[in-house]
């Protein structure tokens, strides 16, 4: 939506104000929408109110359509900001127009006739922060909430026709809340305006002003509240109708009020035989009441809901007494668009249709509340939600923060009967890594907990930082808690620290058949497990041009520019694509990770989708307006997000072929039946042979849960003879059900090396050869490589721009067809065949400092805050030799991983050949540049580190 502001010239409407029509509705509709054209003034420097900017004579010389922002409205200070490749221009997006303070809006409201004698209210869906609101200069109210809509109450003696409306709004912070995702820029910008539904609303003077129903089918129950402004007591009828399914409740009830207004409880019937609410049956029931009273008139309400049950079991969540295993990712409040979440059912409809075809069940909010749309949205797509409060804060609770405290337990009270009905909202939080006053937020938990029951609460998401917590809490022999269920990433002992994250197991030899078990039967709760994954992937810089709305993508501009600057700007998409295509292995692999560990109640991914801010995240699948990067198809991930999946737990990855490749298959079953009588199938294959072989797993029936035993897979490999990538597929078509895993299959003898070639791990032997035309492979040792990046097998964590403390390289771009390889498997990725030759690796060579023409035969992406050109293996023409330079350890004869005895004898044979290469030149003084031959210095030694944002970490 485009939003129009002009400049006028209102010097001649002393006295007066502009007058706008309102939306059109029928003179008796119970509401009257106020979107459309408002007169606007900015109040920087906080002088509207001493200048009396109330008065109808006051000067606003801007207008804009609400709801939107200033920011939508090009109004505010405009971006002066140039692209920087520093820390804080790699911090994220940034505002095109930003406004901090308040702002105040004015237009005309008439009020009709039928509603004389009605109670009127002003309803705003959505503000940040505080709203203050006068009728006719007369105030009427002020409000204060990140999550919720902000209502005023207009005076009964509010007479029909026109009245001059003012909303003052303040988007300065009136609590600390730390970096929550509510407020903050890294994620929706700290915009200021009105967005979602702005209205007025009537309806009789006694009204039912609540309806709160408890969806548990066993004690279903709706508890109506009739607000009463009358001054009298009184009583009628309540009369409606409960519609679920195909079944009618009607419902008639006389009731009573008195002068405050009146409590009901009615008893709700669940139609027997229809299935309760879940992921599997959206079935949502609507209940509409009208309240009939002979002296103020009838007014009528209806909430939409869904009949379902929540509670644990021991370690499992259980939805209407089955297990419920959560297959989540995070949102952070990132729409890069307008700077704010969706505020339409349709927005987040698609969001959620996307998270199905992915194979996801939830999605977790990161220190926010969505809006009203999003869980309306869920409940008729079947998707499980966690909330969470806007805090991501230390020390809550502290002595002297009363103030705090109560905006926080009135924020959680708003929260629960705004959004309380909707039966997606199964989960919440008290806000992200909270990390102070334990007690009080146990406390506060608990008095939480008691007050509404329709859902699980947990104290925060990721407790490991609740420092000032009694030892253990959480875990099955600690103290007692309050919390429903956990969201960890690790557990502490004996100050050390036990991650259940990818990054604390694929530092091992790549397998799959480790898992978190041991560590998670330290929970006392169901476990979740926190923001998994977090492979950062490069930046796809073609998506610059999508960021049409609010919010300019500084950072990406900045990025492209440095690697226009270094010459490597045509290579952003097969970086994107090289890192995006590791990054989706990885997931999948943590994801089985995770199904592995049997009594793991779910995970929380982050992320699906990119997340542009605090520090450039770019670790999804998807891009940052949940647009495919064109990486790997949803059908490739749904395999492992099923809720049935087959797995295989395999030793290692890589195999010679006088070994037997063993695999133990089991399946986990997350669906809401057992499955009878499957029959899984298992085959092996190679593109060049096709199948090598087959079978079947006995017959079994899938009872629900995971880490039910199907058989084991037991075959020789001795006629595989040619190194070989190898597929192993395991389907169970009843159970509509498949997963495949890649096999490296490599010749236990490699044949004898041609003379020759020379291997060696010193420059001045290599330079001494070359000038002979020797064929040498230089393998150069960490202290040897004059110009190096330390790089490593798994990419950056997170962001490499905030967490240094790490190579920040991001996975290989390989020439898979350049005939160096042809006899060492492996596609234009990194893959787990890679991880032994990285793990340790001397490092990367930085090639900036050499004309060297083609592109490394493997390159090793640089971190985006970098943008250096690096190698693993790359090669030259030296005089009349011909070098290959391959930072691995390949020169001790004595080395018996498979994938490196098979790395060398590629590249040895690739240089055996007597067709000379049409490659660069590099001069001896270009390999001076490169390398020195002093392996014994300290490996600190000379290191240069270049292009850093910040001191290089220690050495290990």
């Amino acid at each position: 939506m485009q939003f129009l502001i002009s400049r006028l010239n209102l010097s001649w409407l002393s006295g007066f104000f502009l007058t706008f029509a309102v939306a059109a509705a029928t003179p008796s509709a119970p509401t009257l929408s106020l979107a459309g054209d408002w007169q606007i003034r900015l109040d920087p420097k906080l002088i509207g109110i001493s200048q009396n900017w109330l008065a109808p004579e006051a000067q606003f010389d801007q207008i804009l359509s609400l709801p939107g922002t200033t920011d939508q409205a090009g109004l505010g200070i405009p971006l002066q900001t140039h692209p920087d490749l520093s820390k804080s221009g790699l911090a994220g997006l940034v505002r095109k127009h930003s406004f901090i303070g308040p702002a105040w809006y004015r237009r005309s409201i008439d009020i009709p006739d039928t509603w004389r004698g009605k109670r009127v209210t002003l309803f705003l869906e959505r503000v940040l922060w505080e709203s203050q609101v006068w009728i006719d200069g007369k105030e009427i109210g002020k409000q204060n909430s990140l999550s919720t809509p902000h209502i005023f109450e207009l005076p009964l003696d509010t007479s029909c026709g026109q009245h001059q409306l003012v909303i003052r709004v303040d988007n300065r912070m009136q609590f600390e809340t730390g970096r929550s995702h509510a407020y903050i820029e890294d994620t929706q910008s700290i915009w200021n305006g009105i967005i979602g539904k702005i209205e007025l609303r009537s309806s009789p003077i006694t009204w039912i002003d609540s309806i709160r129903v408890e969806p548990n089918p066993c004690v279903a129950s709706a508890e109506v509240h009739i607000g009463n402004l009358s001054g009298k007591s009184g009583e009628g009828m309540l009369v409606g109708e409960l519609t679920n399914g195909k079944h009618h409740q009607k419902i008639s009830r006389s009731v009573k009020w008195d002068t405050t207004g009146g409590v009901i409880s009615l008893k709700l019937e669940p139609e027997k035989g229809d299935a309760p609410w879940s992921e599997f049956h959206p079935n949502l029931c609507k209940l509409s009441l009208t309240l009939q009273s002979k002296e103020t008139g009838n007014h009528t309400k209806e909430v939409t809901f869904g009949f379902r049950k929540i509670t644990t079991n021991g370690p499992s969540l259980e939805l209407n007494d089955i297990p419920l295993f959560l297959r989540g990712t995070h949102e952070g409040a990132s729409f890069p668009l307008t700077g704010y979440p969706p505020m339409d059912v349709e927005g987040w409809r698609r969001l959620f249709k996307i998270l199905k075809e992915w194979g996801l069940n939830h999605m977790r909010f990161h220190s926010y509340c969505p809006p009203e749309a999003c869980f309306t949205a869920a409940d008729e797509e079947g998707i499980y939600l966690q909330a969470e409060l806007p805090l991501w804060v230390g020390d809550l609770g502290k002595k002297g923060d009363d103030k705090r405290t109560q905006w926080v337990s009135d924020e959680a009270k708003k929260i629960m009967a705004n959004y309380g009905n909707h039966p997606s909202l199964i989960l919440f939080s008290l806000g992200n890594e909270l990390h102070g006053e334990y007690q009080f937020l146990q406390n506060f938990l608990r008095e939480l907990k008691i007050s509404d029951t329709r859902r699980l609460y947990t104290m925060t998401s990721n407790r490991l930082w609740v420092f000032d917590g009694p030892a253990g809490s959480g875990e099955i022999d600690g103290p007692t808690i309050a919390d429903d269920f956990l969201v960890e990433r690790a557990f502490r002992k004996d100050g050390k620290i036990e991650g259940m994250r990818g990054q604390s197991f694929f530092s091992e030899l790549p397998n799959t058949s480790v898992d978190f078990q041991n560590i998670l039967g330290r929970a006392s709760r169901p476990l979740i497990t926190h923001e998994i994954g977090q492979w950062t992937t490069f930046p796809n810089l073609a998506e610059i041009s999508k960021y049409t709305g609010v919010l300019r993508p500084i950072n990406l501009e900045a990025i492209r520019d440095d690697l226009t600057r270094n010459g490597l700007i045509d290579q952003v998409h097969d970086f994107s694509k090289a890192s995006g295509k590791f990054s989706a292995e990885l997931y999948k692999q943590e994801i089985e990770l995770a199904l592995r560990s049997k009594t793991l109640a779910g995970y929380q991914m982050l992320d699906l989708h990119d997340y542009p801010g605090q520090g450039t995240a770019h670790v999804g699948l998807l891009d940052s307006f949940w647009d495919s990067k064109q990486i790997v198809e949803p059908s490739y991930f749904r395999e492992v997000c099923a809720p049935v999946v087959p797995l295989a737990r395999m030793a290692k990855r890589v195999y010679t072929n006088d070994e037997e490749f063993v695999a133990t298959v089991e399946f986990v079953n997350h669906s809401e039946n057992t499955i009878s009588s499957v029959h899984p199938v298992w085959e092996i294959t190679t593109k060049e042979s096709g199948v090598i072989a087959r079978g079947t797993l006995p017959t079994l029936n899938l009872t629900l849960g995971a880490c039910i035993p199907a058989g084991t897979i037991s075959i020789a490999l001795a006629k595989v003879t040619k190194a070989t990538l190898a597929t192993l597929r395991i389907t169970a078509p009843e159970a509509n059900a498949s997963n495949s895993w890649s096999l490296w299959i490599i010749p236990a003898k490699s044949p004898p090396e041609p003379k020759s070639v020379v291997v060696t791990d010193s420059i001045s032997h290599a330079k001494k050869l070359l000038k002979h035309a020797g064929k040498v492979l230089y393998c150069p040792n960490q202290t040897s490589i004059l110009k190096r990046q330390d790089t490593a097998f798994l990419p950056a964590f997170w962001s490499p721009v905030y967490f240094t403390n790490q190579s920040g390289t991001m996975g290989l771009l390989i020439q898979s067809q350049h005939p160096a390889l042809a006899e060492f498997p492996t596609s234009d990725h990194s893959d787990w065949q890679w991880w032994s030759i990285l793990s340790p690796s001397p490092g990367a060579v930085v090639l900036d400092q050499v004309d060297l023409k083609q592109r490394p035969i493997v390159q090793v992406i640089d971190s985006f805050s970098r943008n250096q050109k690096l190698a693993l293996v790359f090669e030259a023409r030296v005089g009349e030799g011909h070098l290959i330079v391959c930072a691995a350890d390949l020169t001790n004869k004595g080395i018996s991983d498979p994938m490196c005895l098979q790395l060398r004898s590629s590249l040895v044979r690739y240089l055996a050949l007597e067709s000379a290469p049409n490659i660069s030149s590099l001069s001896e003084k270009d390999l001076d540049s490169l390398f020195r031959d002093d392996p014994a210095r300290p490996a600190s030694s000379g290191v240069e580190w270049l292009k850093d944002l910040e001191p290089p970490p220690p050495q290990k």
